[in-house]
């Protein structure tokens, strides 16, 4: 006889215990946010012209990396949720695989259930007749066609016995029955049950992939704008620069701060002389934020040559040198004029031409030397450049080198 099975029992109860993961879907921010805020014609007539158009394209790029930044967690959030669901597809995938596998084997045994039920068919009809034609005779006729008393008793309790094999039989066909149909029940309700949780968990992983590739989309969007600032940016830069020294001759100019975000750093000395001659706690160009922040992220001081330099390099080369790149610059106590060994062990070319994108000037002079970034070349093959501190003051100023006898350019690949 078949029993229920236990681990069908068991199968059940823990599918129905299962939640399926419905992730909530993160509403995109792009929504309230304008991909269309376009790009700057990269021309200026003048120095405030050239700043406002070097600020607007600043505040946008300062907005679309915040967006970006946004859209790069929602991405890593839908992506997680794809993940989970596929995990939770495989799971119900490999339940209605054992399901699969426990119908075929329950169908085998229904099968030989029934070759066993026609046997017994067969039996039972044969008994069946025997006892109908025994019972069609009368104790004495029974009696009369017995050898002797010993085969009358026998038949008599023949005849008990195939009454009783029939009830057994009946009894047994009806149970076998009810088991069969009950698991036939339980396996239809499992298939209906992992179907529909298949469904829902597909549904939901396509809408979190929908969501991952329009975040993607518009990521791909907002990096297509910083880009497009950022060359914009370069060229007004340049023509800013140009301006300035064809408006006032040679030597250097201030005005404005570049766009260096750290243009407010305050001198963090107690007397307030941040100049070459220094003062208590922090000494020489000790410019920062209180109580005692002297460094940006990479590394370098706030409004000294290095921190511009290399700051404005980043801005349009998208390369970013920490202090830690420099050894020699370090063990020198700071001195950027040791630099070049470390720029050539970068794999940095050094020469003596000012010509090409993202080129550093390398004063190699004075006491510490001193970092440019060179902005255009005029048409006289003369570097301009914008830069901080070059008056000790921590002020941006920009110019043209006429003299550049101890200045070595550096090319950033």
């Amino acid at each position: 006889m078949l029993k229920t099975s236990q681990k069908h029992q068991k199968l059940i109860r823990r599918l129905r215990s299962t939640p399926v993961l419905f992730v909530l879907s993160v509403l995109l921010v792009a929504g309230s946010l304008s991909h269309g805020f376009g790009v700057f014609a990269a021309t200026c007539s003048n120095t405030t012209d050239c700043q406002q158009q070097i600020d607007g394209l600043n505040a946008q790029n300062s907005q679309a990396q915040s967006t970006l930044s946004t859209l790069e967690s929602q991405a890593g959030s839908y992506q997680a949720a794809v993940s989970a669901l596929q995990s939770q597809i495989n799971m119900i995938q490999g339940r209605i695989a054992d399901n699969q596998a426990q119908q075929a084997s329950l169908q085998t045994q229904i099968i030989a259930a029934q070759t066993q039920l026609d046997q017994q068919k067969s039996v039972l009809a044969n008994d069946l007749k025997t006892t109908y034609i025994n019972g069609q005779l009368t104790p004495v006729e029974m009696l009369a066609t017995s050898n002797n008393i010993s085969d009358y008793i026998d038949k008599q309790q023949a005849y008990s016995v195939v009454q009783d094999k029939i009830q057994d039989t009946l009894t047994q066909i009806a149970t076998l029955q009810a088991q069969l149909k009950g698991q036939k029940d339980q396996v239809d309700q499992l298939l209906a049950t992992l179907g529909t949780q298949q469904t829902q968990v597909t549904a939901a992983q396509n809408e979190q992939a929908s969501l991952l590739s329009y975040n993607e989309s518009q990521q791909a969007s907002f990096n297509q704008q910083i880009s497009d600032n950022k060359s914009a940016l370069t060229q007004l830069y340049a023509q800013q620069a140009a301006i300035i020294a064809a408006s006032f001759g040679g030597g250097f100019h201030y005005g404005g701060t570049g766009g260096y975000p750290y243009a407010d750093a305050v001198c963090l000395n107690t007397s307030g002389d941040c100049g070459p001659s220094g003062g208590y706690p922090y000494g020489p160009y000790a410019w920062g934020y209180p109580p005692d922040n002297q460094y940006d992220g990479a590394g370098w001081a706030y409004r000294n040559c290095t921190g511009y330099a290399f700051w404005r390099l980043a801005q349009t080369s998208g390369v970013t040198l920490t202090a830690g790149l420099f050894p020699n610059v370090m063990a020198s106590g700071g001195r950027i004029g040791y630099s070049l060994p470390d720029f050539r062990k970068l794999g940095y070319v050094v020469d003596k031409d000012p010509n090409g994108a993202n080129v550093l000037a390398v004063n190699t002079g004075g006491n510490f030397g001193h970092i440019m970034y060179v902005e255009a070349v005029d048409g006289n093959g003369q570097a301009i450049i914008s830069q901080y501190n070059a008056g000790e003051d921590g002020r941006f100023s920009t110019g043209t080198l006429t003299n550049t006898s101890g200045v070595y350019f550096v090319h950033i690949r």
